[in-house]
């Protein structure tokens, strides 16, 4: 009939959205700057007191080095577990995509942290906690002045012991860097470089599953007392 009008659908006038939550992206990756600070912190204060301690050089590298590889996991865990909290409805392949997207946010900042020049405090206590214990030939290969090392030492204020060793090994000879060691240093860094992509990549997205699906109980939150209502017929 002439009078008739057909109702459009609704699908055939609103516009499809994504259904990607920054916002929940965003407060996840803010989760993990914020796990990420306060570690790094808690690893400046305990690598001051190894050092007041007189801790030997080469255990506070290696002892940085994993502790700092263990506070990026820990960050990027919690920070895809409060994306897939925050994020509502997802599925388990959601939430795979999630701790994608949130990974390569957190890397973009952290390459654009390195990008600029900015490095932690805790990267550069262990460096001067270590400089007196290098390898001379990473030194003298990275066509670095022993002079200059050695006078940032003194203002360091490091054993004048320790610094005369290091001249000697920086300016012996036979600690000169060969082509094969550079192919090999650098081979080596190209796969520790992968293997902690892809630990870091299994990290969040393992955080993001955790924190998927439904809350099994109500989250209890401070001050707030819940009551039960009773509806009568």
């Amino acid at each position: 009939m002439a009078d008739e009008m057909t109702r459009p659908d609704p699908t055939d006038v609103l516009a499809v959205r994504s259904r990607v939550s920054w916002q929940a992206i965003f407060a996840g990756a803010m989760v993990a700057v914020t796990f990420y600070a306060v570690l790094m912190l808690l690893g400046v204060a305990l690598l001051g007191e190894a050092v007041a301690r007189n801790a030997e050089g080469a255990s506070i590298g290696v002892v940085g080095a994993l502790y700092t590889a263990i506070t990026l996991l820990i960050s990027f865990f919690f920070g895809g577990w409060a994306t897939s909290r925050l994020a509502v409805g997802e599925s388990k392949l959601e939430a795979v995509l999630y701790g994608l997207i949130l990974w390569g946010l957190l890397f973009i900042g952290l390459f654009g942290l390195l990008a600029s020049g900015v490095r932690a405090g805790f990267s550069g206590m262990v460096g001067g906690a270590t400089v007196a214990y290098a390898e001379p030939a990473a030194v003298e290969g990275g066509g670095m002045n022993v002079d200059r090392i050695t006078s940032m030492m003194e203002r360091a204020q490091v054993p004048a012991d320790q610094i005369a060793r290091f001249r000697d090994f920086a300016e012996d000879p036979g600690n000169a860097v060969t082509r094969e060691q550079v192919v090999r240093v650098s081979r080596e860094a190209a796969w520790w470089s992968l293997l902690g992509v892809i630990v870091s990549l299994a990290s969040v997205i393992f955080g993001s599953l955790v924190g998927s699906g439904e809350l099994p109980v109500p989250v209890p939150v401070i001050g707030v007392r819940r009551t039960t209502v009773v509806r009568r017929s």
